[in-house]
């Protein structure tokens, strides 16, 4: 699962550097180039190729393409980066992003077991993910980057469910890279695909649970969403004494699979929110589902016990409805 982040969260950061180096000038770019073909003394062990002129990148990308790490998930999108980083490293106005962005990759290869052996940037690079995480935590998740798909994955991944997660931290590090990023036409396409890509590794993990304010949930507390929130939430077990535990509004589509849900109030869905229950039980004491407006709530092959109340032109569809 965490190897799935790497891959992905690594892809999509990346992309920042190369984009950076078109904004300052090729001519650097050459004369670095040719200074680190003069030094073959910088070649990382393991003929994974030419030194790329930082210490931090050379690391993770010699430890990528070891024998016991180059067929793990994600380990060719890392070596992929050589000349992104090389080129990046080149440039003044983005080598330390780029640093930044390999020190946040060698975090990633701990996850998998990959960052053993180190020669002193292990240290510094989960510090410096651990406060870059902790500080877009602390700044919002909500704040955009520029584009919904990159936000949604930093929002997921800063979420209390989620956030202490393995890899989780490597992609909340990624908020002012990816909002670099995401401004340079040159770079974007990429960027949103990195984004994409770290959306599927938080599925992954579980953390696939509510599009843009929802967050992963955990059963401890009601489930909100609105706008046009898209989730899948996942065998979980909630306990909620006072409901409704499930409140949906505005275009909010959810579906909750094998989730097993104990509540007064169940269901509360109103707008054009969509509300899917597939197989698990909802069990109320009170009402179960209630539906307003145009909302819809379906229950396949899911267990409802409780009261069912729709007004509008609102539709429960595989529960009967109670008067």
């Amino acid at each position: 699962m965490t190897k799935t982040t790497m891959a992905l969260f690594t892809a999509g950061t990346l992309l920042l550097a190369f984009a950076g180096c078109d904004q300052g000038g090729g001519g650097g770019t050459a004369t670095n180039e040719a200074k680190t073909e003069a030094k073959p003394e910088g070649k990382p062990a393991g003929g994974s190729g030419e030194a790329v002129s930082a210490p931090e990148c050379d690391e993770v990308l010699e430890k990528a393409a070891r024998p016991e790490c180059k067929d793990k998930p994600g380990m060719s999108a890392i070596t992929a980066n050589r000349d992104n980083w090389k080129n990046g490293l080149a440039n003044a106005t983005t080598k330390d992003a780029t640093i930044r962005a390999c020190k946040a990759a060698m975090e990633t290869l701990k996850a998998v077991g990959c960052g053993g052996g180190a020669t002193g940037a292990d240290a510094p690079a989960s510090a410096s993910a651990s406060a870059s995480a902790s500080a877009s935590a602390s700044a919002g998740a909500t704040d955009s980057v520029g584009a919904p798909e990159c936000d949604e994955a930093l929002e997921k991944a800063a979420s209390p469910a989620c956030k202490d997660k393995p890899g989780m931290s490597a992609i909340t590090a990624n908020r002012d890279n990816w909002k670099n990023g995401l401004s340079v036409p040159m770079a974007r396409d990429g960027v949103i695909q990195g984004c994409k890509g770290a959306l599927e590794a938080l599925k992954a993990v579980g953390c696939d649970g509510g599009a843009t304010g929802t967050g992963g949930w955990d059963g401890k507390a009601p489930y909100k969403c609105g706008g046009n929130d898209n989730a899948v939430i996942t065998g979980v077990t909630a306990n909620i004494a006072a409901g409704p535990a499930i409140e949906a509004a505005g275009n909010c589509k959810v579906t909750f699979k094998g989730c097993t849900i104990t509540t007064d109030k169940g269901i509360a869905a109103s707008g054009n929110a969509a509300v899917t229950l597939d197989g698990g039980e909802l069990k109320a004491s009170d009402t179960a589902i209630e539906a307003s407006g145009n909302a819809h709530v379906t229950a396949n092959g899911a267990k409802v016990s409780g009261k069912v109340h729709t007004s509008g032109n609102a539709k429960v569809t595989g529960v009967s409805a109670t008067k």
